[in-house]
Formats: C-alpha cells, structure tokens, sequence
C-alpha cells in the first residue's frame, strides 16, 4: 500500500469530543496536553459565542452588554478526526483517552465554510 504524502504520522494527546452538525462524533487531537477543565471552559464560552449570547463586561464603571470573541486553549497544531456516527463515551473512558498520547495521521488544513483554511486546525485519520 502506498503512503499517503498528504497525510503525517504524529503523536497527539486526546483533547475531546463534539458533535458536529450532521450529528456525528468528533474527535480532537492535540500537540500540546490540556487540561480536561480548561478545555471544558473554552468549549462552553465558545458555545455561549456561537449562540449569540452576550457577555457583561465593565467598561469606565458601566456595565455593558458585548459580543464575546471565541477562545482557544494552547494547543498547538490540533487534528479532528470524525467517527461515521455519534458516540457517547463514558467520563472514565474520556480519562483514559487523555492519560497518553496517540498515533494519528495529520492531514490538510480544515477548511471553513468562508472557503479559508485553518492554520492550526487540520482533518485526520487513525493509522490502521
């Protein structure tokens, strides 16, 4: 079988899952460990951000309701991989995952539907 150029051979810590908008598990991969806390926090204040949610901030003594602006946790390069449907993992299960690393192919940039390409955020696959 021949190597796919497109795709690199890496090792990853597990991150955390989503579901996307067709209902399906994704699973993601990073460079750099993160704690399951704060990339539980970034995930419901990106959340709370795509909902159109406010957020208070104080500005010269006044409080004032703003837009929020999305936030990422240090991960250095973080490759997705989606499952063909959803899959609910059990909290011991997630802990296992975020225990070591993992081998994972790194493939092209994921693109948005602004027809932009991520610069850290990449489409991947398990090595089988």
């Amino acid at each position: 079988m021949e190597k796919n150029p497109n795709l690199v051979e890496t090792q990853m810590w597990f991150l955390g899952t989503y579901t996307n908008n067709n209902g399906r598990t994704m699973l993601e991969f990073s460079e750099k460990k993160v704690s399951p806390t704060e990339y539980e926090k970034v995930k419901k204040h990106n959340e709370n951000i795509r909902n159109n949610e406010s957020i208070t901030v104080n500005f010269e003594g006044i409080q004032l309701e703003s837009y929020g602006s999305f936030q990422q946790c240090d991960t250095g390069d973080v490759v997705i991989i989606p499952l063909k449907n959803k899959v609910n993992f059990t909290k011991e299960q997630l802990k296992k995952f975020r225990s070591k690393k993992h081998t994972v192919l790194k493939g092209r940039p994921v693109k948005y539907s602004s027809g932009n390409e991520s610069s850290f955020r990449h489409l991947g696959k398990f090595k089988v």
